[in-house]
């Protein structure tokens, strides 16, 4: 599902996110702090529903912060998603009130009823499933046709009087968003959240998965 949002951000809109593991480890920790102890079906929609927006929203002030700089700001965007990334994971580290330090959340628990390694997968591949067909529909919208033509000829777009850098930080929100649901699933799957989700080796890895499985579309990741 990560892999899909930076499939939507460097396959379509021709900019590369080096820290998407940030938002996927705030996803991780929302959820399992929301997850601990004795838990209900609220909880969980809470849990997801925060997951989803927190992480939306930071990657769309990121995106505006940065996008609306100038023309071309790509290199500069990767630099700062993996800067942010770095950051994160020294807070992760150090805040231990919050993250739990270096040891992590612990303690997290599954979802009321759902074995964590049985059934919770199929709440994982309808998850996936959704992601799918959300950013496969998305991408043949005015929204996502503007997104591809932002990829080929930025000052042009903007020539026709469309703001790019919404475009830009819009794709790289929704892109947040799916990362930090996945996190979400993650942290009772693993029943802990540690520092290392949100580092730069998860996000390497996650760039590496999409350009193998093919950056261009939302099946190959």
């Amino acid at each position: 599902m990560v892999g899909q949002g930076i499939a939507l951000c460097w396959g379509k809109g021709g900019f590369l996110p080096l820290g998407q593991a940030l938002f996927f480890g705030i996803g991780a920790y929302i959820s399992g702090k929301i997850l601990h102890g004795n838990i209900g079906w609220l909880s969980v929609i809470l849990a997801l529903s925060l997951s989803i927006i927190v992480p939306a929203i930071i990657a769309g002030v990121v995106g505006l912060l940065v996008f609306d700089r100038q023309i071309g700001s790509g290199p500069y965007f990767s630099l700062i998603t993996l800067a942010l990334s770095l950051l994160g994971y020294q807070l992760a580290n150090s805040q231990v009130w919050i993250t739990g330090g270096f040891n992590g959340l612990t303690g997290i628990s599954g979802f009321p009823g759902v074995d964590s390694y049985g059934n919770l997968y199929f709440f994982i591949v309808g998850a996936l499933t959704i992601s799918t067909i959300i950013l496969t529909y998305l991408i043949r919208t005015p929204f996502g046709q503007l997104l591809e033509a932002v990829r080929e000829n930025e000052e042009r777009v903007q020539f026709l009087g469309v703001n790019t850098s919404w475009i830009k930080a819009g794709a790289f929100s929704i892109s947040g968003a799916v990362a930090g649901l996945a996190g979400a699933f993650f942290a009772p799957h693993q029943g802990i959240v540690t520092p290392q989700v949100v580092g730069f080796i998860l996000s390497a890895e996650l760039v590496i998965w999409a350009a193998v499985g093919g950056r261009f579309g939302f099946i190959g990741p």
